[in-house]
């Protein structure tokens, strides 16, 4: 009995997930993924997003799990952009996790 083809995105599915039919979780979403808030000169910030579910996004320190602000779950532009400002320069030390490689090193 030979074996079934499998299209491309079976193959594809297949080496993500191991099953050709599987739905492949990438580490771009949930909870777990670090957030960098980085650019101009204001101090970086590594970050969680934690929906919420009444509109607004938990804004978490990525090594403590501190609260540091709420962002708009409907990305709001001038909203946003004034949370993460705030969040930014609040004071709150964020470094990068253990093995996130230091901000020189990145481009």
């Amino acid at each position: 009995m030979s074996e079934p083809v499998l299209t491309a995105m079976q193959r594809v599915k297949l080496i993500i997930t191991g099953i050709p039919f599987g739905e492949p979780h990438f580490k771009h979403e949930g909870e777990d993924v670090i957030r960098w808030l980085t650019g101009g000169i204001m101090p970086d910030a590594w970050v969680t997003f934690h929906h919420l579910g009444d509109g607004r996004i938990e804004v978490r320190c990525a090594n403590c799990q501190t609260v540091v602000g709420y962002l708009p779950s409907d990305w709001e532009k001038e909203e946003t952009v004034r949370v993460i400002g705030e969040i930014r320069l609040s004071g709150h030390i964020h470094e990068p996790q253990e093995g996130f490689p230091p901000r020189s090193q990145l481009v």
